[in-house]
C-alpha cells in the first residue's frame, strides 16, 4: 500500500514523500525507524476518479447504516464505492480496524471536499456521525446542483 506521510527531522527539517508498507502501522514504524516525528499519513488510493453522484450515494449508505446501529468498520465495507480495488478496500478497512478515525478514512475518498472532512471529523469527535454524513451528503447534492446551473448558464 502507498502512502503520503509529513514528518519532521531531528532537526527540525519537515520533510514530505510518499512510502509503501503493507499496513499502515508498518509505515509508521518504518518512518519512526528513520528518526522522523510523523504528523500525517495517509494512505493513497488508486487513481480512479469517484464521481460527485457515487460519492453523494456513498455518504448517503453510510450515514443510513450508522443509523441503522451497525459498527463503523461493517458500515464502512458496506458502503465504499465498488469501483475501488480490493487491496484499497482491504487497506481501508484494516486502518479503521487498527483505530484510524472513520472521518480520515473517508478523507481519502473526499479529498476535494476540505468543509466534507471538517463536518465528518467534528460528527465523529461529538458522536454524531451519522448526522454529520447525512449533512455531508445534503451539502454535496447541493454543490452539485449548483455546479451544474452554472454550467448550462
Amino acid at each position: 500500500m502507498r502512502f503520503y506521510y509529513q514528518a519532521r527531522h531531528p532537526d527540525g527539517k519537515k520533510v514530505h514523500s510518499e512510502l509503501t508498507a503493507p499496513s499502515r502501522a508498518e509505515a509508521l514504524s518504518a518512518l519512526k525507524t528513520q528518526g522522523l516525528q510523523v504528523f500525517e499519513l495517509t494512505l493513497q488510493i488508486s487513481k480512479y476518479k469517484i464521481s460527485s453522484a457515487k460519492k453523494i450515494f456513498f455518504l448517503k449508505n453510510l450515514s443510513g447504516l450508522l443509523r441503522a446501529g451497525l459498527a463503523a468498520d461493517k458500515a464502512l465495507e458496506l458502503a465504499l464505492p465498488k469501483q475501488l480495488l480490493l487491496a484499497d478496500r482491504e487497506s481501508i478497512l484494516s486502518d479503521l480496524k487498527a483505530g484510524v478515525l472513520l472521518s480520515e478514512i473517508v478523507a481519502v475518498l473526499l479529498a476535494r471536499h476540505p468543509d466534507l472532512l471538517a463536518m465528518l471529523s467534528a460528527g465523529e469527535k461529538s458522536g454524531n456521525l451519522a448526522r454529520a454524513t447525512e449533512e455531508c451528503a445534503a451539502l454535496l447534492q447541493a454543490q452539485e446542483k449548483l455546479n451544474a446551473l452554472l454550467r448550462k448558464a
